[in-house]
């Protein structure tokens, strides 16, 4: 399904670094921003695990992980549907595209990677802004690492 739209009934998940993880556990919405150098928001379908016969996807996620996930870091959970419901009617359209990763180094091939498009870019007002509107949408948070 590469570079395709996810069905808006699927989930996907942000990997979010503990200092942008509240004392009650919600998220920020700094961890919903691109950095300077990125044109989409890192995250993963989770129903592409699922649907393919694992019984662990949040597992798969993990294992498949090319960032360092910390024992306090969390996964913050959004229902696609729901979170572009919430964005476009307070911004703008945005699309969750599948956009897996090839083997790479010590890593292996990632494909429920998906990016969240267009976002304002990095450290602008807007980006705080919309942010904030994805992080209300996070349906649950569960640790990063077990």
């Amino acid at each position: 399904m590469t570079n395709a739209d996810l069905p808006e009934s699927d989930h996907v998940m942000r990997y979010v670094r503990p200092s942008l993880v509240r004392s009650d556990g919600s998220v920020r919405g700094a961890a919903f921003g691109l950095r300077n150098d990125e044109v989409g928001l890192s995250v993963n379908w989770v129903e592409y695990w699922s649907n393919t016969g694992f019984v662990d996807p949040i597992g798969e996620i993990r294992s498949r992980s090319r960032i360092n996930l910390r024992r306090n870091g969390r996964f913050g959970r959004l229902n696609v549907g729901a979170t572009k419901t919430q964005v476009a009617a307070n911004w703008a359209p945005i699309r969750f595209v599948n956009m897996p990763l090839e083997v790479a180094d010590q890593h292996d091939a990632d494909p429920s990677h998906t990016e969240i498009t267009p976002l304002p870019p990095y450290r602008s007002p807007e980006a705080d802004f919309v942010g904030n509107l994805i992080a209300r949408s996070v349906t649950n948070v569960i640790a990063a690492v077990n």
